[in-house]
């Protein structure tokens, strides 16, 4: 390894169907008339973690751990921090205040009981929360979640509201909570902001630009938030008809991605992203300017 400062390394444990942003994801009700893949992709996932000793946040969706509670018992086995995807992956921002409480509610229940330990974090899918949502962060409070890792670089997000930080920071909540906020890891390219270390964006990214943003970010003390699909590593998946452009997007770089975040590994320190909060010294105030 040539670096010492550890980052954050997180999997969205979703199947090969769940694919935002376009009318061909199927809906909730329909998931069970598709062949899952999301066991023995996670499973390739975990057996790549622990060839390089590396623990990391397995953000789970609901309506995966109903279906497949040993996977995730095989998850919190294997020694992974376990957090919540929301239920039935579906963007936060075109739910209702209702629709996402009531889904966020259902997530946590869901994957609890299927891990036997309650989970720590909580991540939007796709990284959709929206500023009017910052209610979420007070009932992921009352259900024992601390920390976020959803503010991510989308068009309208909660990201552009807080100024697009990229180093984790507390936001207080009722009187003296403190909630932390774990962001995207963003390299400014061509005036434009790029998730490098995060799905497409770090399979479409060349081996040596991904190493060089690492070794970039770590110089200014900023522990980068990997972020993988199971999906990512499974060149065999089906398909939905989606139109080329996203079927390109969906499908860019799959059969290499293992390889190159094996490099990764093998070359970089991660840890559960609840460790680094703990080692940031959880309690701390993050002043704006710590943000940017």
């Amino acid at each position: 390894m040539t670096s010492e400062l550890v980052h954050a390394f997180t999997v969205d444990v979703e199947d090969w169907f769940h694919t935002l942003d376009c009318p061909q994801m199927p809906p909730l009700e329909k998931y069970d008339d598709f062949e899952s893949r999301v066991e023995v992709n996670t499973t390739l996932v975990l057996d790549m973690l622990e060839r390089h000793e590396v623990r990391g946040t397995f953000f789970i969706l609901g309506w995966v751990a109903d279906r497949y509670p040993g996977l995730v018992r095989q998850i919190v086995d294997a020694g992974h921090e376990i957090a919540v995807h929301g239920y039935a992956h579906v963007l936060a921002s075109g739910l209702s205040d209702k629709e996402l409480e009531t889904d966020t509610r259902r997530a946590v229940e869901a994957v609890g009981t299927a891990a036997g330990v309650a989970p720590v974090g909580y991540r939007s899918p796709g990284g959709s929360l929206l500023d009017r949502q910052r209610w979420l962060f007070d009932l992921l409070l009352e259900l024992g979640i601390r920390y976020d890792s959803s503010v991510y670089p989308r068009s309208g997000s909660l990201a552009e509201t807080e100024g697009h930080p990229v180093r984790p920071y507390v936001i207080h909540r009722n009187g003296d909570a403190e909630f932390w906020e774990y962001p995207s890891t963003t390299r400014r390219v061509l005036g434009v902001k790029w998730p490098f270390a995060e799905g497409g964006y770090l399979r479409l990214m060349p081996l040596p630009l991904v190493r060089k943003w690492f070794h970039d970010s770590a110089a200014e003390q900023l522990r980068v938030n990997v972020c993988v699909h199971p999906r990512e590593f499974d060149p065999e998946q089906p398909r939905l008809p989606l139109s080329p452009l996203r079927q390109w997007k969906t499908q860019v770089n799959i059969r290499g991605n293992q390889d190159k975040v094996e490099s990764i590994l093998s070359e970089f320190r991660f840890a559960p992203m609840g460790h680094i909060l703990d080692e940031l010294n959880v309690g701390s105030v993050a002043n704006v300017s710590s943000r940017m």
